[in-house]
């Protein structure tokens, strides 16, 4: 068979068979408008040849398709991200400067899905509550970005940088924080997650059946298109990476501990949800999302405990042996016991050598830093130095200020729904408990996606996960606070009279 038809059989099949597991997820509708994205867009891949031709195919696919819901777009948008591989890209022409940014397909969809969104939310007609101290933080972050790019780059890398930089980050932080406005917009934003996480564990399993990762068929010829073996089988990375795949199924996983209720997910069906998203992670062997995983479930289990002293001792515990762990593999001096592929021994190298230069450069980074002679012996085989540490990533080009104005854009939105979880049960709590749910396992994805940054740098869709799970934190905290809002002007109102209370006042 040709290898370009069978793929695309393939990919189909595995689709279909994703949409099988469950029909009622969402509406029909909906699901309908997600397969038709996710079968023509395999199809374009396997067939059409240019890239650019793709690109712009899957713009008109997405205007026709594009719901006018709202909400529906923007679960559209979490389902369509990962439909097309990370590797099609395309230079945008630009009179002047060559070109103005690398078109890419994540950001066609945000362009075509988002951007009305942003200017209908620039009309007064997103979730309000004002600025927080994320959205400052995320801002004066892309600002500040721009400002080193161009200073170190030149004049024409900065509006690349800055249109770059808006269309990841900005629009789809704001979009979805300000356009999602009830427990009810959430929750459907939750099951499109769901729903496209079964579509890549089940293309995940397929292309493990086959040993053969089809949807990296049209990738570019180069030493990365080699298959990555471990234990005699194919590393599946599909239309993202090993990391971020794994770790999308592994906040699928999470997810159905709030979404089971809702969906009234009996005991065989959820363990079958969970089995199919598990297995999916596990053809990817990124321990790094295996261990992500582990510690969200300990995190959100610990959370929604009722009892505040031993909520807090086991948080404390938790955090004490995850970062006991850390240090170890960090300063250890044999960790072939648990690394049979040298891999901790060279983020130990990375991270000493990256440190050193970071002492150099505290405030503002340096984005030249690949050049210093000290990062040589990191270079690897493919030619290439990989930084397989997003922290150290940003330190290193941005330094401390930019490291604590994105920790400024994570951290309040985790201790805001922390906080919120540990209400569940609470006397006299205003909030739901499916709300504490949602909060709960917000933030238990967080720390596991947090834990994941330590072993991976921004590729794929790793920091698109990121950044979803803080948008709706950021959404979930705005709703929480005009509920408690309305309640206490529900409150301040003073009850209505009765007609006897009337007469015997006038009397």
């Amino acid at each position: 068979m040709n290898p370009f038809l069978a793929a695309a059989v393939f990919a189909i099949v595995a689709i279909a068979a994703a949409f099988t597991l469950l029909p009622r997820l969402a509406p029909a509708s909906f699901l309908a408008r997600s397969f038709a994205v996710w079968a023509l867009s395999a199809l374009m891949l396997f067939f059409v040849d240019d890239q650019a031709v793709v690109l712009a195919m899957a713009a008109l696919v997405l205007l026709l398709l594009m719901p006018a819901d709202p909400v529906q777009r923007i679960g559209l948008f979490l389902v369509a991200v990962p439909c097309l591989p990370n590797y099609l890209q395309e230079f945008l022409p630009f009179p002047g400067i060559n070109w103005l940014i690398i078109m890419t397909y994540y950001k066609v969809v945000v362009i075509v899905l988002l951007i009305p969104l942003l200017l209908r939310m620039a009309s007064g007609k997103g979730n309000a509550g004002g600025f927080s101290l994320s959205d400052t933080c995320a801002v004066t972050y892309i600002a500040f970005t721009v400002v080193m790019v161009t200073a170190s780059m030149g004049f024409t890398a900065g509006p690349r940088f800055l249109i770059d930089q808006a269309i990841v980050l900005g629009i789809p932080y704001f979009v979805l924080s300000r356009m999602v406005r009830s427990e009810s917009d959430l929750d459907f934003c939750l099951r499109a997650f769901l729903l496209v996480s079964l579509i890549l564990a089940a293309v995940a399993i397929m292309a493990t059946l086959k040993q053969w990762d089809f949807y990296r068929l049209k990738e570019p010829a180069s030493v990365f298109v080699i298959p990555d073996l471990r234990s005699g089988f194919i590393r599946i990375q599909a239309t993202a990476n090993t990391h971020s795949l794994g770790y999308h199924l592994a906040i699928a996983v999470l997810l159905l501990e709030y979404l089971k209720k809702p969906l009234n997910l009996g005991f065989i069906k959820l363990w079958l949800l969970r089995g199919v998203l598990v297995f999916g992670m596990l053809t990817t062997d990124s321990r790094g999302s295996m261990l992500g995983l582990a510690v969200a479930f300990a995190v959100y289990g610990i959370v929604t405990i009722r009892k505040p002293g031993l909520r807090l001792a086991l948080l404390t515990s938790l955090a004490t042996a995850v970062i006991g762990a850390g240090l170890w593999l960090i300063t250890t001096d044999d960790a072939s016991s648990v690394d049979a592929y040298d891999s901790v021994g060279y983020r130990q190298l990375l991270l000493q050598i990256s440190l050193q230069h970071i002492m150099e450069h505290p405030l503002i980074g340096d984005l030249g830093f690949m050049s210093d002679p000290r990062f040589a012996v990191l270079r690897q085989g493919q030619g290439i130095i990989d930084i397989t540490n997003f922290y150290l990533q940003v330190a290193l080009s941005f330094g401390l200020v930019g490291f604590t104005l994105l920790a400024g854009v994570i951290a309040p939105t985790m201790r805001a729904l922390m906080r919120l979880a540990m209400r569940w049960g609470e006397a006299g709590a205003q909030v739901s408990e499916d709300m504490c749910r949602m909060s709960a396992v917000l933030f238990s994805a967080l720390v596991g996606w947090l834990l994941l940054l330590a072993t991976t740098s921004d590729v794929a869709l790793t920091f698109h996960l990121g950044l979803i799970l803080i948008a709706l934190g950021q959404a979930l905290i705005r709703i929480e606070r005009a509920n408690v809002a309305s309640a206490s002007e529900q409150r301040a109102i003073p009850p209505l009279r009765g007609i006897g209370q009337l007469r015997r006042s006038t009397s």
